[in-house]
């Protein structure tokens, strides 16, 4: 993590997705950077959907259930859009336990 990154907005969604590296039980020794983040069956992208998961729950309980909104959920944490669809899943899982 770095605390001076150009783009202090980025910076929940880089934590909620280094604490998924930690609840996942990554290797810590394995270097990520090389693999492709929309790969979805790579260790990147399934970290990303933690970190989706762990974020969702805290703007879902922060937010009214009419005025919760995929687009304003990615824009306040800076979500990579190619998780738009899986965020979609997320939110419904939310609801529908």
């Amino acid at each position: 993590m770095n605390p001076n990154w150009h783009n202090k907005f980025e910076f929940t969604f880089q934590l909620a997705h280094e604490m998924a590296h930690i609840l996942r039980g990554d290797e810590t020794d394995v270097c990520f950077y090389d693999t492709s983040f929309k790969n979805k069956s790579g260790i990147e992208y399934q970290t990303n959907l933690m970190a989706v998961k762990l974020l969702t729950s805290f703007y879902c309980g922060e937010t009214e259930k009419e005025d919760v909104n995929i687009y304003n959920f990615m824009d306040s944490y800076c979500i990579p859009k190619y998780l738009d669809g899986a965020i979609k899943e997320e939110f419904i899982g939310y609801y529908t336990g």
